[in-house]
């Protein structure tokens, strides 16, 4: 059976670090874009929740802790 070689973590660390800034900066623009010329609606609203659960999740994802479930990091 094919294996696939060892991936190298910190660079799938800093890919996923790159693609979470370049979201919550797209959303932050289209946010505060929105809110200057004053066309806020539903949509604009529900861009809020991933947003925040992002900025959340983000500096989780680079703090290393000792003892995570599942045991593969």
């Amino acid at each position: 059976m094919k294996t696939f070689p060892p991936q190298n973590y910190l660079a799938w660390k800093i890919s996923v670090s790159f693609l979470h800034l370049m979201a919550i900066g797209c959303a932050i623009y289209r946010l505060l874009h929105r809110y200057m010329i004053q066309r806020l609606w539903w949509d604009d609203y529900m861009v809020i929740v991933p947003l925040v659960l992002s900025l959340v999740y983000w500096p989780l994802f680079l703090v290393h802790f000792p003892y995570r479930l599942g045991g593969w990091c």
